[in-house]
């Protein structure tokens, strides 16, 4: 076991429990798009089905031009590229849309929540890389409700320090 390999370790569980962190936020986030936007479903829903017929005889209309030896219609990014941006008007719109209130308050906690949780393992990280050796930094982890054994072997006993926990676990894998 070496140090090098220890902090890799942290930089690990900490991408983790970043990844945990955001998904956690991001369903949320959209569970309360999707509440705001359902007032539209309606409407947008008419109007990709109009789209959708649009764009079958487009398509029809394209093929046959390009069939026809005297057009030979040889094809358009543009137009293939707003076909398919609008083959999902919905998810089109929501992604633009700029929600404020309920959404932007989810928003910040989301980036409150991930910072907080990068600085705890910042934290970690910066106090286990001034210590001396591996096995001191395995103990501090271990004190802290890393599971170290597949780096470490064990009998050790442990060292304290000041991290918030709870900002460490979040996305409920210590490994």
């Amino acid at each position: 076991m070496r140090k090098i390999d220890l902090l890799e370790f942290i930089e690990r569980v900490k991408h983790k429990a970043v990844v945990s962190v955001q998904a956690k936020w991001n369903s949320q986030i959209a569970a309360k798009k999707a509440e705001y936007i359902v007032k539209y479903d309606e409407k947008i829903n008419m109007y990709q089905s109009s789209f959708n017929n649009f764009s079958n005889n487009l398509t029809n209309l394209l093929t046959d031009m390009k069939e026809d030896t005297e057009v030979g219609y040889n094809g358009s990014s543009d137009i293939r590229y707003g076909l398919d941006y609008l083959k999902d008007i919905k998810s089109s719109i929501v992604s633009n849309c700029d929600f404020q209130g309920e959404v932007q308050k989810l928003k910040n906690l989301k980036s409150k929540e991930v910072e907080e949780v990068k600085a705890n393992y910042n934290t970690v990280y910066t106090v286990c890389k001034e210590m001396s050796s591996a096995t001191r930094i395995a103990e501090y982890l271990e004190e802290l409700g890393f599971d170290v054994s597949s780096i470490r072997d064990k009998n050790m006993t442990a060292l304290v320090a000041q991290v918030d926990k709870s900002k460490l676990f979040v996305c409920g894998d210590n490994k």
